[in-house]
């Protein structure tokens, strides 16, 4: 309701609500990145199935998986501060 006479919507709080409802385009970037992280680490982790410790096919395949792994910690933490950003303004 318009007390002041002027009934001018609020852009910023307005495009504040929208961005809360909505992803932005950086959400959306990098959802989607954490989500190929996941993917590429259950890929690298089904490579170590069937092989011991000391067979070196294993050391490369746990070796792929670990890089995956940390590339999805990276990405989810990316996404975590983004959403965080988010949560700030609000």
């Amino acid at each position: 309701m318009c007390q002041s006479g002027d009934c001018t919507p609020d852009v910023t709080r307005v495009s504040l609500i929208a961005s809360i409802a909505m992803p932005c385009d950086e959400c959306d970037r990098l959802m989607n990145r954490y989500n190929a992280a996941v993917a590429a680490y259950r890929e690298a982790t089904g490579g170590t199935s069937g092989l011991h410790g000391w067979d070196l096919r294993f050391r490369a395949a746990n070796e792929r998986a670990e890089k995956a792994r940390e590339l999805c910690e990276r990405c989810r933490a990316a996404l975590r501060d983004h959403e965080q950003h988010h949560k700030d303004l609000a």
